[in-house]
């Protein structure tokens, strides 16, 4: 996944930055690391079925920004029938951009993400290049949301690490012969190794 993705990002955002030039603010947004790509799936969908990396749909991603939301609407109406249209032209039966989901965060009435809220529509590009497909996704945002993304991104990765430690803190303080200090040392060092994709490096010496 992480291979195509990199073939199809510029691609990609090349495309879709042509198509809604003239509808909103485009912003290429960065590629999902191999690194983070298996924390989301180690962590967030632990219980998924078999491939579990089937739910990740936004290592290729870009995002419009609009100063209101009729501004916005029409920008996301647009592209809902641009593909339309797209899929319907194509001579081949394989449509270059064809809506896989649409994730409307303005009908989620929890406080889970500290009411941010935005619309991300995942959708199937096709390469004619590599004759590759990939789900990708489009978010349409609203520019006070983004000021508050930005804002919240780091507490959102304080909060990654402080799951992180959790899990490495409860495998750890079970086991015997070692302080509560040694299990903390220990739990922090196994969290950063987790954070980076890596092994556990830690190193326990017993008092």
């Amino acid at each position: 996944l992480v291979a195509v993705a990199n073939n199809l990002n510029h691609e990609f955002q090349t495309y879709i930055g042509a198509i809604m030039k003239d509808l909103g603010e485009f912003h290429q947004g960065p590629l999902k690391t191999y690194q983070r790509c298996q924390a989301k799936v180690e962590n967030d969908y632990s219980d998924s079925k078999f491939p579990r990396c089937a739910r990740l749909l936004d290592l290729v991603r870009c995002s419009i920004t609009y100063d209101n939301l009729s501004k916005m609407l029409i920008g996301y109406h647009y592209l809902c029938g641009f593909c339309q249209n797209v899929a319907a032209k194509q001579n081949n039966g394989t449509p270059k951009l064809q809506i896989a989901r649409i994730k409307n965060g303005f009908l989620d009435s929890t406080s889970e993400h500290g009411g941010y809220r935005d619309i991300k529509v995942n959708a199937i590009y096709f390469s004619e290049t590599h004759q590759k497909r990939m789900i990708c996704e489009i978010q349409f945002i609203l520019r006070p949301f983004l000021t508050f993304k930005k804002k919240a991104h780091k507490l959102y990765f304080i909060n990654r690490q402080k799951v992180y430690f959790q899990m490495a803190s409860d495998a750890y303080y079970g086991l015997g012969g070692i302080t509560q200090i040694e299990t903390v040392y220990a739990a922090t060092n196994f969290a950063k190794g987790r954070s980076n994709g890596g092994e556990m490096g830690c190193c326990i010496s017993s008092k």
